[in-house]
C-alpha cells in the first residue's frame, strides 16, 4: 500500500517507464492505481490516456483526457491525445479540432503539427470519397500549409486536383516541388500524367510558328 506523496510519484515514474519501454499493460494497472490514489494528478490521467491509446482502447482514453483537462485545460499534450485518439476512431473532425486547439496553445509543437497534417490528409482523401469537394479543399489546403512540399501530401493534392480536373493547380505544386526538389522520383510520372512535357514541346512549338 502506498501511503504517501513520495510514494505516488515513484509509483508513477514506474508507469512512465512501462509505458516507456512498451509494456502497455503493466503501464496501465500502475497508471491507474496512480489516479485512484491521487486524482488530482493530471500527469497520470493523461499518462493512462496515452497508454490506453496505445491499447487501442480509445473512447476510455478520451475519458482519460477529459480527466487530465479537467484539472489542467491548457495542456497541449492531453489535447493532442484527444485529437489521436479521435482519429482512431475515424472521428477526424473531432481530432482536427482538438489538435488545432493543441497549436492556439503552443504553435511551435511539432508533435502536434504532425499528428494534425495526417489528420488532414486523412480526411481530405474520406471527404472526396463521400464527393464533398468543398470541405476538402478546405482540409487539403490546411495541410499544405503544414507541409507544402511534402511528397504524401502533395500527393493527396494531386488527387484533389484530379478529382475536380483542376490541372492548371496539379502542374503549380509540381512545378513547384520541381524547383525545390529537381531529383525527387516522383516527379516524372506526375508529369507525364498531367501531361507537362508534351506541355514544353507545344509552347516551343508555338513560339517558334505563331506569328506576330
Amino acid at each position: 500500500m502506498v501511503d504517501s506523496q513520495a510514494g505516488v510519484t515513484a509509483l508513477r515514474e514506474m508507469a512512465e517507464q512501462s509505458y516507456a519501454t512498451g509494456q502497455y499493460e503493466r503501464a496501465l494497472e500502475l497508471f491507474q492505481q496512480v489516479v485512484e490514489l491521487d486524482p488530482k494528478c493530471e500527469v497520470a490521467f493523461r499518462g493512462l490516456g496515452f497508454t490506453l491509446h496505445a491499447l487501442n482502447r480509445n473512447r476510455e482514453a478520451l475519458c482519460a483526457f477529459d480527466s487530465a483537462l479537467d484539472l489542467r485545460p491548457q495542456d497541449v499534450h492531453s489535447h493532442v491525445g484527444m485529437g489521436l485518439s479521435h482519429g482512431a476512431l475515424g472521428e477526424d473532425n473531432l481530432a482536427i479540432r482538438a489538435l488545432e486547439y493543441s497549436l492556439t496553445i503552443d504553435n511551435h509543437n511539432d508533435f502536434a503539427r504532425h499528428a494534425l497534417l495526417i489528420a488532414c490528409r486523412r480526411h481530405t482523401l474520406e471527404l472526396l470519397e463521400q464527393g464533398n469537394i468543398e470541405a476538402a479543399r478546405v482540409r487539403i489546403e490546411r495541410a499544405l500549409e503544414l507541409d507544402a512540399e511534402g511528397v504524401e501530401t502533395v500527393e493527396v493534392a494531386l488527387e484533389y486536383y484530379r478529382k475536380v480536373m483542376d490541372y492548371e493547380g496539379a502542374k503549380r505544386w509540381i512545378r513547384r516541388l520541381e524547383s525545390s526538389m529537381p531529383h525527387l522520383p516522383e516527379l516524372k510520372d506526375w508529369k507525364r500524367e498531367f501531361g507537362m512535357g508534351r506541355e514544353a514541346e507545344i509552347g516551343d512549338f508555338r513560339q517558334i510558328h505563331e506569328p506576330e
